[in-house]
């Protein structure tokens, strides 16, 4: 970031880096919410295994993006796109066997729209990038 007096200017880069933090963050909460919850129940079934393992791969691929430098538009894409897909796909589900337990729809939903403003952040990096010339 660039200095104006003493106070640094946040730049796209690092807003991008902020969110991507705090939805990892966002991330390993719902994992560890689901262990709780699943905990109590009287056992694990097979979509508990699933939406486990979704989120997991998830909170890897989101790390991936924001500690690993220079991976390239192609893997950058595609790790984000699973992780949209993945969160939606399963989220979908949640509601869909949730039924009239609508209170927990707020946080499906809210999943959803990180997954696609995290998304979004990622396609408008390489836009940014490619306006700039760099790659």
């Amino acid at each position: 970031g660039g200095q104006i007096g003493s106070a640094k200017v946040l730049h796209a880069e690092d807003m991008y880096k902020i969110y991507m933090v705090i939805y990892a963050v966002a991330l390993i909460i719902n994992a560890v919410a689901g262990i709780f919850i699943s905990n109590n129940m009287p056992s694990w079934t097979f979509p508990d295994y699933l939406g486990m393992t979704l989120i997991v791969i998830s909170i890897v691929a989101i790390l991936i993006l924001v500690f690993v430098k220079n991976l390239g538009k192609k893997i950058s894409e595609a790790l984000v796109l699973y992780n949209m897909i993945a969160t939606c796909g399963f989220s979908l589900y949640q509601i869909i066997i949730l039924g009239d337990i609508a209170s927990y729809y707020s946080i499906y939903i809210g999943n959803i729209l990180l997954s696609i403003i995290a998304y979004i952040f990622v396609k408008l990096k390489y836009v940014d990038k490619a306006s700039r010339g760099a790659k």
